[in-house]
């Protein structure tokens, strides 16, 4: 069962796939990939950014795995909750081409590979690992694996899309949606639902 971690777990491994990707593209040019919002881009700088613009309900899955409560009022199942999550990948950069070579390079790998394996996320989150920090999440042993699927977008949508981004110029983008992602509470204490109080550790 994944936990709270899950949505941090797929925003590092989208920008792993996106920085494998745009690497050695554009020769003698240093592709910056960024977590977080697009921004405006100094002289001479090629940067990428990946930002989780929207989070959505998972339509198969929000109501597969609600909260059953027994007659002590305790969970007999931890409530899951099942998302989508929205991302925009920004390209910005000077370089002639330069934009137009990243997009093709992302649109290509994640179409070829558009789901997070599990002895990939065992890699990243593993002892040693870039994100080791998010061990523990749960993610490379749930039972649905998370994929990216492109999201297009109409022209009124992306500007509206792009008026988020308070006085920046628009940067050509791609959208991605990540799902299902799965969120549980984990085993950390859970309030009753009657008293309100913090009642239990975990399942008992």
């Amino acid at each position: 069962m994944s936990d709270y971690r899950s949505i941090a777990v797929v925003t590092a491994a989208l920008s792993d796939i996106v920085r494998y990707a745009v690497q050695d593209v554009i020769k003698g040019v240093e592709v910056k990939v960024e977590i977080g919002p697009p921004k405006a881009i100094t002289g001479g700088e090629t940067v990428v950014n990946i930002y989780v613009y929207r989070v959505s309900p998972n339509p198969q899955l929000r109501n597969s795995d609600l909260p059953r409560y027994g007659t002590n009022e305790r969970p007999g199942t931890l409530p899951t909750a099942a998302v989508d999550l929205h991302y925009v990948i920004a390209f910005g950069s000077d370089a002639p081409l330069a934009t137009d070579l990243l997009m093709g390079r992302v649109v290509a790998l994640l179409h070829a590979c558009p789901g997070i394996g599990r002895a990939r996320l065992r890699q990243m989150l593993g002892k040693g690992g870039a994100y080791h920090a998010l061990a523990g999440s749960g993610m490379a042993e749930a039972h649905d694996l998370v994929t990216f699927t492109p999201e297009y977008l109409s022209l009124d949508e992306l500007s509206k899309l792009w008026t988020v981004f308070f006085q920046l110029a628009h940067r050509p983008s791609l959208q991605y949606i990540a799902s299902p992602v799965l969120l549980s509470w984990g085993h950390e204490k859970i309030v009753d639902r009657k008293t309100k109080q913090i009642a239990f550790t975990g399942l008992e």
